[in-house]
């Protein structure tokens, strides 16, 4: 497999688990990248509230951290032709997509809200242990990443717009709903019935993955990756390097022969960077090396391959299944492959619900004059 096609996947892999679980992301850890990365460069007026949820007030510097977050991702889904100076004034749904962006904010921020409603309701907090953390952050860690704390405070309230103290508090205030969440999370059982039924009633979401971005003709291999060459420098072995790689090929072939779980096999021996998933790929014809995807397409069900050699070394294969085109993969494939990993989908799926459930009951109350003014 190409090492420009196997960095490929591993991006095309993070971007649909961040799509899958996208509605999931808690927002909480947005704060701490705005004081690393400078997202935000702009001031705003922290006295200003763009909108109400139950008692908690939603200021507009902390409303804009989740309009920037929202219009970023936006953008790059519109995709790399698009003008980011004219798009905001693309009608989506009859409204600009600035709107749309907004709106979306607006969910978000009254979501968050809700959380820290139920979570304060819940007699959630941090220990003291996670309260000292966040103190030594905002004291010598911002110290040590700015020079001196009138710089930290400086760049806090341009990059964010909130004080110190605010900025401090926001942060506060999402660890406790990330630590919330992880305990509903947590308590949420899912059984074999219902991810039977999930499975049934959402065939399209098991018909793409990273690798069959289409629904093609596919198959789910597992495979141990035993190098022929240095992975970091692309530089073959020696001969006798190589030779010992074969060697080492050939006895994991034969344990797999004779019985071993192969996705042990594969944590325990391959050097590809998918070991720790059991050496899972789902994919179609014309993304691996071809001598990869030749033997891959030729085995059958259960079938485990010859040492099969590539550029980057040596390959035993083992064929789970074959997809055709259009078909979901086996409800097997969907509760065991990395990129579906089906009983923790269900898991996020039903804590949606929840949140959903919960937001229904409080309205939030807009502030047009500075909501408009955004």
């Amino acid at each position: 497999m190409n090492m420009k096609e196997n960095k490929t996947k591993n991006n095309k892999t993070k971007n649909f688990e961040a799509e899958k679980y996208i509605k999931f992301i808690v927002i909480g850890l947005i704060a701490l990248f705005v004081v690393s990365f400078g997202l935000y460069l702009v001031l705003r007026n922290t006295a200003t509230y763009v909108a109400k949820v139950g008692e908690e007030r939603i200021s507009e510097a902390e409303f804009v951290i989740y309009l920037e977050q929202i219009k970023e991702r936006m953008i790059a889904a519109a995709g790399e032709d698009v003008n980011p100076n004219t798009f905001w004034e693309t009608k989506i749904d009859n409204k600009s997509a600035l709107e749309v962006a907004k709106d979306q904010a607006l969910e978000a921020a009254r979501q968050q809200k809700v959380l820290l409603i139920k979570a304060r309701e819940a007699g959630v907090s941090l220990t003291d242990e996670e309260r000292k953390i966040i103190d030594d952050y905002f004291g010598n860690g911002l110290k040590a990443q700015y020079g001196t704390m009138g710089a930290a405070r400086k760049a806090i309230e341009t990059q964010t717009g909130m004080t110190l103290a605010q900025f401090k508090e926001f942060f506060i205030e999402n660890q406790i709903i990330n630590k919330f969440q992880s305990e509903k999370i947590s308590a949420i059982e899912v059984t074999e019935a219902e991810f039977e039924d999930y499975y049934n009633n959402n065939p399209d979401i098991f018909k793409k993955s990273a690798l069959r971005p289409e629904g093609e003709e596919a198959v789910w291999v597992k495979h141990v990756l035993i190098p022929t060459i240095d992975l970091e420098s692309g530089e073959e072995l020696s001969a006798e390097e190589v030779e010992k790689a074969l060697q080492t090929a050939q006895e994991v072939l034969s344990k797999a022969r004779s019985g071993e779980d192969f996705a042990a096999l594969a944590q325990e021996y391959s050097a590809d960077n998918n070991a720790s998933q059991g050496g899972d790929y789902v994919f179609t014809k014309g993304i691996m090396d071809s001598a990869f995807e030749e033997a891959a397409f030729a085995l059958e069900p259960g079938e485990i391959s010859e040492p099969v050699k590539t550029q980057f070394g040596y390959h035993i294969i083992k064929l789970e299944e074959k997809i055709s085109e259009g078909q979901p993969v086996s409800i097997r494939c969907a509760r065991e492959y990395f990129e579906y990993d089906g009983m923790t989908m269900l898991v996020y799926e039903k804590y949606s619900q929840m949140v959903e459930e919960w937001t229904k009951d409080y309205e939030i109350e807009i502030y047009e004059s500075a909501y408009n003014k955004i």
